[in-house]
C-alpha cells in the first residue's frame, strides 16, 4: 500500500517532491532528538526514536546519500550543506560498522555511475570529512557532560573487529549457520514465519548465541519461509530492481533517489531492519519514487489492488491491536494480583484474528493459580490443561507451555503424564 500510494503521488506535479520534503523534514526532527539524547542519555550511540542504533543508521542512509548529493553540486548549498552536516553527524554517531560500509559501497558505486567533476568530489570528500570530525567533537562533549557515562569515538568499533575483539559479528555467523540448518530441516516451507527466535535453540551452538532474528532478512526468509518464500522474495527483487532501473534510465536525476534503495537493500542484508515497519515503508516509499512500469498503461488500468490491500491490512493490524491491548491489560491485572480479571484479559487477547499463542499460556497461568488458591479448582485446572495443550499445537518449540501442562497434571494427580510433560 505504501509503494503504490507513493508511485501514484508521483504521477501528480509536485507529488515526488513533496514526499521526499516530508521525509526529510521527519529525518532532520530525528537527527536533532538522536544528537540529544545521545549527549544527554546512558547509551554510547545514537539512536533517536529507534531502539538500536543500526537501524536509526539504516534509517538515515538515504537521507544522508540525498542531500550529501544536493550539497556537493546544488544551486541551494546554502540550505543543504547544514543538514548533509547534521544527518551526517548524527549517522556517524550511530557508530554502525555495517550501516557505514554499505554507505561507503554505495556512494561508490553512485559516484562511478554518475562520474561527476572534479569540483563535485571536492564538495563531497569535504563535507563527508567535516562532518566526521564534528561527529567525534560531539563525542568528546558528551564526555563532558555526562563524565561517568561510556563514551567511544565514531568509528573505534572498526578497530575492535580488526582486533578480533567484536563478538557481534562472530553471533552474526552463528545465526547465519543456524538459519540454514533450520532450512535443512525444512527445505520446501520453512519453519513458519516469524518462528526464528522459537526454533534457533534447538541449533544455537552456545547459551549465550540466543537470538530472535538471524540479522539478514534474505537468509530468514530461506529459514522461516523455504524455498517458497525465498522464491518469492526473489521475484520481487527482480521487479523492484527492474522497475526502478527503468526510472533511473528515464529521468537521470533520479539516481540518488535510486541509490538510496540500493543501500537499504544492502543493509537488509546485514541486521534486523525488517522487524522495523518504519524502515519497510520507507523502501517502499522510496521505491515508489523512482519506479517506472515497463506498461504504463496496464499498471494504470488496476484500479482494485489498493483498497483491498488497505482493507486486509486493516483488519490484520486491528486485530493485533486489539490482542495487543488485552494482553497488557492482563499483565497488568496479573500484577495486581487479580488472578481473575488478567485469565479473562488473557482469554481476550487469544479470541482475535492474529494473537500471540502466549496469551494462551498466560491465560492459563493465571487460572491453575486461582486453582492453586481454592477457586474453582476442577474447572480451572481443567482449562488450564486445554489452554497449555493448545499452546503446544501451535508453538511446539515454547517449553514454557509442557512445563505448565506438566504442572498441572501434578496438581491433578497425574503423577506420569506431569513427568512426561
Amino acid at each position: 500500500a505504501a509503494f503504490t500510494l507513493s508511485y501514484r503521488l508521483t504521477q501528480l506535479p509536485g507529488g515526488r517532491r513533496t514526499l521526499t520534503l516530508g521525509y526529510l523534514m521527519i529525518l532532520t526532527v530525528f537527527a536533532i532528538y538522536g544528537i540529544y539524547l545521545y549527549l544527554t542519555g546512558d547509551y554510547e550511540r545514537l539512536t533517536s526514536t529507534i531502539y538500536w542504533a543500526n537501524p536509526a543508521a539504516a534509517f538515515l542512509i538515504p537521507g544522508v546519500i540525498l542531500v550529501w548529493d544536493r550539497a556537493s553540486q546544488s544551486s541551494q548549498r546554502w540550505l543543504f550543506r547544514p543538514l548533509a552536516l547534521l544527518l551526517l553527524v548524527a549517522f556517524w554517531l550511530t557508530d554502525s560498522r555495517g550501516a557505514s560500509l554499505v554507505l561507503g559501497l554505495t556512494a561508490v558505486l553512485f559516484l562511478a555511475y554518475k562520474k561527476p567533476p572534479i569540483l563535485y568530489w571536492i564538495h563531497f570528500l569535504f563535507i563527508g570529512i567535516l562532518s566526521f570530525v564534528l561527529s567525534i567533537g560531539f563525542a568528546q562533549v558528551r564526555g563532558l557532560i555526562s563524565p561517568n557515562g561510556t563514551v567511544i569515538t565514531p568509528g573505534s568499533r572498526f578497530s575492535e573487529a580488526a582486533k578480533g575483539e567484536s563478538v557481534s559479528g562472530s553471533d552474526r555467523i552463528v545465526y547465519l549457520k543456524s538459519a540454514v540448518a533450520i532450512w535443512r530441516d525444512h527445505p520446501v516451507v520453512g519453519s513458519g514465519a516469524g518462528t526464528f527466535g522459537a526454533v534457533h535453540p534447538r541449533y544455537q551452538s552456545r547459551v549465550i548465541s540466543a537470538a530472535t532474528d538471524v540479522h539478514n532478512w534474505y537468509i530468514q526468509v530461506l529459514a522461516e519461509l523455504g524455498l517458497v518464500g525465498e522464491i518469492l522474495l526473489l521475484i520481487l527483487l527482480v521487479m523492484v530492481v527492474r522497475g526502478v532501473w527503468r526510472g533511473v534510465r528515464a529521468q537521470p536525476a533520479l539516481l540518488p533517489w535510486a541509490a538510496g534503495i540500493v543501500a537499504l537493500l544492502l543493509h537488509f542484508g546485514l541486521d534486523i531492519d525488517a522487524h522495523y515497519p518504519a524502515l519497510l515503508a520507507l523502501l517502499a516509499v522510496w521505491v515508489g519514487l523512482v519506479w517506472r512500469p515497463a506498461d504504463r498503461e496496464r499498471w494504470g488500468a488496476v484500479s482494485l489492488a489498493l483498497p483491498a490491500g488497505l482493507v486486509l491490512a486493516v483488519i490484520l493490524a486491528a486485530a493485533a491491536n486489539t490482542s495487543q491491548l488485552a494482553r497488557a491489560q492482563g499483565q497488568a491485572a496479573q500484577a495486581d494480583g487479580n488472578y481473575e480479571a488478567a485469565a479473562a484479559d488473557f482469554y481476550r487477547a487469544h479470541q482475535t484474528l492474529v494473537y500471540d499463542p502466549a496469551t494462551l499460556n498466560a491465560e492459563a497461568i493465571n487460572l491453575y493459580t486461582l486453582a492453586t488458591l481454592g477457586t474453582n479448582p476442577q474447572d480451572n485446572l481443567a482449562v488450564a490443561l486445554d489452554r497449555a495443550r493448545t499452546a503446544e499445537r501451535l508453538a511446539p518449540d515454547d517449553s514454557q507451555n509442557y512445563q505448565l501442562e506438566g504442572r498441572v497434571l501434578s496438581t491433578q494427580g497425574n503423577t506420569k503424564g506431569a513427568e512426561a510433560a
